[in-house]
């Protein structure tokens, strides 16, 4: 993944590059976590307040970051035995010309596939693909997410026996 890094990074800010989707449907107001603000706001999930839950169950495994109020902010679900991870940002806005959504920690980026429609059932736009060799190192710091020039992030980091025990349960 290292040597692929030098390709990823000037690909991934290339394909920011130009995105005027908001403006062009007369909107001018990106994703709640990509606007700056100048007043605190708990449910952006850059304060302390924002907390990683992980709830396992017997059809997939879900790791979602919580607002202090309990809305998602950031969730990752592993089918069970699927080797497949979902991500999902309901602060995103679906934009028609874009097919990927990136997240990581740290300097080590993956990016995933997304569906531009957006996700009716979650909110937002989620992306899938298969859960990345790498997982455990996406998820070892402060945790971001990009699709288009949207961000969200750096999120906490997710306590470390979290990590192990959710990238255990994707990998099972």
């Amino acid at each position: 993944m290292r040597n692929l890094l030098p390709i990823i990074i000037p690909v991934m800010l290339l394909g920011a590059c130009d995105r005027q989707e908001p403006a062009r449907r007369g909107s001018n107001s990106p994703a709640a976590d990509a606007q700056p603000s100048s007043s605190s706001t708990p449910d952006t999930g850059k304060g302390t307040d924002a907390h990683w839950v992980l709830q396992p169950g017997a059809g997939s495994t879900v790791l979602v970051l919580q607002s202090q109020t309990g809305r998602p902010i950031l969730s990752l679900t592993c089918p069970t035995a699927k080797n497949r991870l979902q991500i999902n940002v309901p602060a995103f806005t679906p934009i028609g010309s874009e097919e990927r959504l990136s997240f990581g920690s740290d300097g080590e980026v993956e990016a995933l596939v997304a569906d531009f429609r957006g996700d009716r059932r979650l909110g937002g736009v989620s992306a899938a693909g298969a859960v990345p060799a790498n997982f455990a190192a996406l998820m070892n710091g402060p945790v971001s997410a990009s699709y288009g020039s949207q961000t969200s992030g750096p999120h906490p980091a997710a306590p470390t026996a979290i990590v192990a025990a959710f990238v255990a349960a994707c990998r099972s």
